[in-house]
């Protein structure tokens, strides 16, 4: 692959690590997406519920449309694999929604 190093990270994983590497991820965001599940039940405001939701979605979203893009589901789309693909900005803004949530679940654990 030409350029594994950047958005099209997901079929470098398969590459190097076959079947069970590719599961391993996807179970990953899966555990991700349950975690953030229970901050979003806590969630005390009708407010930080939506919040939740949308921080989520907005991981798991792009994560699927990288991957039907990589597996000719749909058509490439450029859209960065969340935690994983190269570039600062998108993994600046994704630990801040990281961030986001864990305010949310400190302030579920105030009240």
């Amino acid at each position: 692959m030409p350029e594994a190093e950047t958005d099209y990270i997901f079929p470098a994983i398969g590459e190097e690590f076959g079947l069970m590497g590719t599961m391993f991820l996807l179970i990953l965001y899966a555990l991700w997406t349950w975690r953030v599940y229970y901050i979003y039940r806590d969630a005390k405001t009708p407010f930080t519920k939506s919040l939740a939701l949308g921080l989520t979605a907005s991981v798991i979203f792009p994560m699927f449309v990288n991957v039907a893009g990589v597996t000719k589901l749909m058509p490439l789309s450029g859209i960065p694999m969340p935690f994983l693909s190269a570039g600062g900005s998108s993994m600046m803004f994704m630990w801040a929604k990281i961030g986001l949530l864990m305010s949310i679940k400190q302030e579920n654990k105030e009240k």
